[in-house]
């Protein structure tokens, strides 16, 4: 079903609002949490509250970004692009990461998922890939039953390859995104199981439902680059930020 209004945020628009709450939140996280530790952070006045607020605001920007995906793969016209674009990102994406969550390109002394596939590009591509094992069951016209657990199972199987690799947000990330495809044809649902889904992330997550119910089914500027620019990008900023802050 195609949610086109005359009114209201486009795709782009909502991308905007996720990059600028994920660029806060890693402020918080890249710049002052990974430049003085956690212990010294607490006990910083200013930086501790700057961190608070910043993380808060921050937890805006996953749900919206998977929304995102799930429409990106209802609306393209290549899935196998797609899939490759993701993995593409996500391999240019992880040097960023582990410089600005880890301090080193890369961590050879014990094996560390996290640090070859933490980035949330690693996670969106297991959703993606979800996504179109469900689109193929979709496609066998099975019954009912059948194919709800084929869904529960493509749930499983990726879920726990998210929590294995330990990609960002893991198998609750791929709980999202499988919420937004499933309810695909009810923006009422989508927003019912992402309330259920984030029960246990910050409540300011429960926030991101206000832009995604103003979704007009537009795309907007045609930047397609983007997100998969600005996030590999902004970290390796961070990174050089805190390195001038901190040392």
């Amino acid at each position: 079903m195609t949610y086109e209004r005359k009114f209201g945020l486009s795709g782009f628009s909502l991308k905007v609002i996720a990059c600028i709450s994920m660029l806060v939140d890693h402020i918080g996280a890249v710049v002052f949490l990974m430049g003085v530790g956690y212990q010294n952070l607490m006990n910083l006045g200013p930086y501790s509250i700057l961190y608070y607020y910043s993380r808060m605001i921050g937890r805006i920007a996953f749900p919206i970004f998977s929304f995102l995906v799930v429409e990106g793969f209802i609306h393209t016209r290549n899935i196998k692009k797609y899939c490759l674009r993701m993995l593409t990102f996500a391999l240019i994406s992880q040097i960023p990461y582990n410089l600005a969550f880890g301090n080193r390109i890369f961590y050879t002394e014990r094996f560390l998922p996290a640090f070859i596939f933490g980035n949330v590009m690693w996670t969106f591509l297991l959703g993606i890939l979800m996504m179109r094992v469900m689109k193929l069951i979709d496609d066998k016209e099975l019954n009912k039953v059948v194919k709800y657990l084929g869904y529960v199972v493509a749930l499983l199987v990726f879920g726990g390859i998210a929590y294995l690799v330990r990609c960002d947000r893991n198998c609750w990330g791929i709980f999202v995104i499988w919420g937004f495809y499933i309810f695909r044809g009810s923006r009422a649902l989508q927003m019912l199981s992402s309330i259920a889904t984030f029960r246990d992330q910050a409540i300011t997550a429960h926030l991101a439902l206000i832009p995604i119910a103003f979704y007009n089914g537009k795309r907007g500027k045609d930047i397609k680059y983007f997100f998969y620019v600005f996030y590999p990008l902004h970290l390796i900023v961070l990174y050089f930020v805190r390195i001038y802050m901190f040392g």
